[in-house]
């Protein structure tokens, strides 16, 4: 028997369609703080930190349930495996979606849109809910479709350049703070977005009774 989820979040339904490092931990954070989250993966592409062996007992053993980093992770969620090239996989993804308060992905840009997920189908399904893509360079940006790592991030933010000897050549530090630290300021990010969504609405709400007062 699980306890109701209490804390600041306690309510909130969030979406994690996220793998690997840095959206997984964003949503982690709001799980720890009381979010439902329900964490989604693809049937051909499970989450990296479940690992990958072929022996039976991984399978019969429910190895990829049990592995230390995934847990850690992935702590105090839900989760569900879906194929969203299916047809009842979409649908089912939709009507999650259709009640949730928060939505993360991680994917590249064109992953969700051409599912057909993108923005603007979601807002239309759901206009409360709140979007967040950490694709690594952002959608806006010229290198958009890069596809990219911590470790990538961590060359593009000029970090190397700061580590190591002074006039020595750019050290890499073989930490993927990209992934830890946009995972922090993911969560806080997203939270943000939610509240200036609940005030809005809240002052939307207002203005429409006292036009009809």
């Amino acid at each position: 028997m699980t306890s109701e989820p209490t804390g600041p979040l306690s309510g909130v339904k969030v979406l994690d369609l996220c793998s690997y490092l840095a959206g997984p931990y964003g949503c982690t954070l709001l799980a720890d703080l009381g979010a439902d989250v329900i964490k989604i993966e693809a049937t051909q592409y499970p989450d990296w930190w479940r690992g990958v062996d072929r022996r039976p007992a991984y399978v019969l053993e429910q190895m990829y349930e049990k592995s230390v980093r995934y847990c850690i992770m992935n702590r105090n969620k839900r989760g569900i495996t879906l194929d969203l090239t299916r047809p009842q996989g979409l649908n089912l993804a939709k009507r999650l979606l259709a009640d949730a308060d928060i939505v993360v992905d991680n994917y590249s840009v064109e992953v969700l849109p051409k599912l057909g997920l993108g923005c603007e189908v979601l807002s239309k399904l759901n206009p409360k809910l709140v979007m967040m893509s950490m694709s690594a360079f952002g959608a806006g940006s010229v290198h958009r479709d890069c596809r990219a790592y911590g470790s990538t991030l961590e060359q593009g933010s000029g970090l190397p350049g700061v580590v190591g000897d002074a006039g020595g050549p750019p050290v890499m530090s073989h930490t993927a703070f990209g992934d830890a630290v946009g995972g922090l300021n993911g969560a806080a990010a997203v939270l943000t977005a939610l509240i200036h969504a609940r005030l809005t609405a809240r002052a939307s709400s207002s203005i429409l009774r006292r036009s009809n007062a």
